[in-house]
């Protein structure tokens, strides 16, 4: 079977096909205006995905899988929670630990991005097919 990596480097037509939808994200991303900088962008990112999986995350968590220091995860969860995007708990089982949850702020600005970078995920899907 032949990974996606050879496949791509193989077919220029596959190679545009991506590199459009990649172009597309990016642009559409930073268009969002929710999201300050790509710390928040990514914080977002791991809130929601932590969310989705019934966990809690909290700044240790964050800072490792951002590789990112819980300094500036610190602050920037802390602009997050102002801008109504986070919401902070205390931890049930450990009551020293806050975790974040994602705001119907965050979901609607998540649900917006979906929105604007679904047809150029189809186009690009469609065309990897046919090629």
């Amino acid at each position: 079977m032949l990974s996606l990596q050879s496949t791509v480097m193989k077919n220029s037509n596959t190679r545009h096909a991506l590199s459009t939808l990649l172009l597309s994200i990016r642009s559409r991303r930073r268009t969002q205006s929710a999201f300050e900088n790509d710390v928040q962008w990514e914080i977002a990112l791991f809130v929601i995905e932590s969310s989705l999986q019934g966990r809690s995350i909290d700044v240790s968590g964050l800072a490792h899988v951002t590789g990112r220091a819980r300094n500036t995860i610190t602050v920037q969860v802390g602009a997050m929670e102002k801008e109504g995007l986070l919401n902070s708990l205390t931890d049930s089982k450990d009551q020293r630990r806050k975790v974040f949850q994602p705001t119907e702020n965050l979901w609607s600005e998540f649900d917006s991005f979906a929105k604007a970078v679904t047809p150029d995920i189809a186009r690009a899907s469609y065309k990897l097919q046919v090629t």
